[in-house]
C-alpha cells in the first residue's frame, strides 16, 4: 500500500511542478480572471466535501461556475480537471491509509481504468452517449434495489470484503476498463463504481480507496494535459488549495460515521443520480423535438 501512496504522492508533486511553472508564466492573464479567491475557494470546498463521499464534485462545480458567471463554457472541462487533482489526491492519499484494501484488487483496478481511460475511450465515443447513460441510470436503479435487499436481509449489515477473488475480481477489472472511458467520455464513473464493488459484498469503506486512486491516476493525467492547452482558469486552480483542506475533514467524518448509514446514504446517491440522468435525457429529448 505504501507504494500506491507514493505513486499518488509523486504524481501530485509533478502536477505541482508543472502547474507552478504554467501559473507563473500566465499570471498576467490569472489576474485578469473574473471571480475572488473567496468565490473559487468556496466553490472548491463545497465540491470536494461532498466528492470525498461520492457525490459528483463535477456537478457541483459546474453549477457554482455557471451561477457565478465566473468560468466561460470553452475553457470549463480543462477547469474542472485542473482544480480537482490536489483535491483528489488527498482523498486517495487519505483513503490507503485509513481503510484496509488488498493491494493487488486496487492497483488492478487502478491500471484497467487509467486503460479504458487512453484505449477505450474511442470505443465508447462512437456509440449514443444517451443510450449509455440511460442504461447506466437503469443499472444503478436496480442495484439500489439489490442493495437495499441485502441490507434487509443481512439486518442492515453490508459487504465486508476488503478484497475480490475468483469471477468477480475479474469482472470488477472488465467493468473498470469500461468505466475509465466513460469517464473520459464525460459520463461520471464514480457512483456506478462504488454502486458495483457494493454489489459484488465489499466494505464501503475499502471501496473508496480503489475508485479516489483510480480517480486521482486518471486526473492527474488529464490535468497535465490541459495545462499544456492553456483552457482552464487559473484562480479554479489556485483555489483547490481550499478544496484539498475540506477532503481532510470530510474525511475524518467518513471514518468515524457508521458504516450503515453511509450504505443508506450510498443508496440514496445512486437513486438521485439515476433520477437526474432521465431528466437530463428527457430534457435533451424535448430540446431536440422543439417541445417547450
Amino acid at each position: 500500500m505504501k507504494m500506491i501512496q507514493s505513486v499518488v504522492l509523486g504524481l501530485a508533486c509533478v502536477y505541482i511542478f508543472f502547474a507552478s511553472f504554467a501559473l507563473f508564466r500566465h499570471r498576467k492573464k490569472i489576474r485578469e480572471e473574473k471571480g475572488s479567491y473567496l468565490l473559487y475557494g468556496l466553490i472548491s470546498v463545497l465540491a470536494m466535501f461532498f466528492g470525498t463521499f461520492g457525490v459528483s464534485d463535477t456537478a457541483i462545480s459546474v453549477f457554482g461556475y455557471r451561477a457565478a458567471g465566473i468560468v466561460k463554457d470553452d475553457v470549463l472541462p480543462g477547469t474542472i480537471i485542473t482544480a480537482a487533482v490536489l483535491p483528489v489526491c488527498a482523498m486517495a492519499l487519505s483513503y490507503t491509509s485509513l481503510f484496509p484494501v488488498e493491494a493487488g484488487l486496487l492497483v488492478g483496478c487502478v491500471v484497467f481504468e487509467t486503460a479504458g481511460a487512453v484505449i477505450g475511450s474511442a470505443l465508447v465515443s462512437r456509440l449514443s452517449g444517451r443510450k449509455i447513460s440511460m442504461v447506466i441510470g437503469i443499472a444503478m436503479l436496480a442495484t439500489a434495489a439489490m442493495i437495499i435487499v441485502k441490507l434487509l436481509i443481512n439486518g442492515m449489515e453490508g459487504g465486508t470484503l476488503y478484497e475480490l477473488a475468483g469471477w468477480k475480481r475479474y469482472l470488477a477489472f472488465i467493468s473498470f476498463f469500461f468505466l475509465g472511458a466513460l469517464n473520459m467520455a464525460g459520463i461520471g464513473a464514480t457512483v456506478p463504481a462504488i454502486a458495483l464493488l457494493m454489489v459484488l459484498g465489499m466494505d464501503l469503506r475499502s471501496i473508496y480507496p480503489v475508485v479516489m486512486t483510480g480517480n486521482a491516476v486518471s486526473s492527474t493525467f488529464g490535468g497535465l494535459a490541459f495545462l499544456k492547452t492553456e483552457k482552464y482558469n487559473g484562480k479554479a486552480v489556485l483555489a483547490s488549495v481550499f478544496g484539498t483542506v475540506a477532503v481532510v475533514f470530510a474525511v475524518r467524518l467518513v471514518r468515524n460515521i457508521n458504516v450503515t448509514v453511509l450504505q443508506i446514504a450510498m443508496v440514496g446517491l445512486m437513486i438521485y443520480s439515476a433520477v437526474s440522468v432521465f431528466k437530463k435525457q428527457e430534457g435533451e429529448k424535448k430540446k431536440t423535438s422543439g417541445m417547450p
